[in-house]
């Protein structure tokens, strides 16, 4: 009987230390999950089809952007993140590319990289495209802002642009870059 009594006592004792040891973690976690904004774009073409999504998960530091694509035309297409989250009738709602600060475009340029910069998508025979790449001059949402970083969930919000060719970098203001061939809206995730 005592030998049951000391047993039932030590698995107390190993669950109240348990729960004592991982309760905090857990609270820090949900804390550093909280300050992260999250985001979300679907991806359509020309023809209203849906062609795949971006996740976006900020900070005040930037946001990283995790692109899934498909059934994209083969080939190297500029991508851009535009000053209104609209993608109205041949895309052109969205506006121009996202730049505040009014930097000039590409990173060849003389004053590098607006918050609507991003790399090239080099596009397979198969259509397909998973990126993930961080932009340090923009943040999702308007309370994470800075003098120094352009709004995605501002007043009128902002749209990424895939263009039907390729940005050359130096170009202004749109880096050459071609027609709009599919858009998607950033909304709150």
């Amino acid at each position: 009987m005592n030998i049951r009594k000391n047993i039932i006592l030590l698995v107390v004792l190993a669950i109240t230390f348990v729960i004592i040891v991982t309760l905090p973690l857990l609270t820090r976690d949900k804390q550093m999950t909280s300050t992260l904004d999250t985001a979300k774009a679907v991806f359509i073409n020309a023809d209203n089809q849906e062609i795949g999504t971006a996740i976006l998960k900020g900070s005040e530091d930037g946001v990283l952007i995790e692109l899934d694509l498909s059934n994209l035309p083969k080939g190297t297409h500029a991508i851009h993140i535009h000053e209104t989250g609209s993608c109205a009738p041949d895309f052109k709602a969205a506006g121009g590319h996202l730049n505040p600060l009014t930097k000039t475009h590409g990173t060849l340029s003389e004053n590098p990289l607006h918050a609507g910069d991003l790399p090239n998508l080099i596009i397979n025979d198969d259509g397909i495209v998973k990126l993930n790449v961080f932009n340090d001059r923009a943040v999702i949402s308007p309370q994470k802002a800075s003098e120094s970083k352009a709004v995605l969930l501002d007043s009128d919000g902002a749209a990424f642009i895939i263009h039907a060719g390729v940005d050359d970098y130096i170009t202004q203001p749109t880096g050459d870059a071609g027609g709009r061939i599919a858009c998607a809206v950033i909304t709150e995730l």
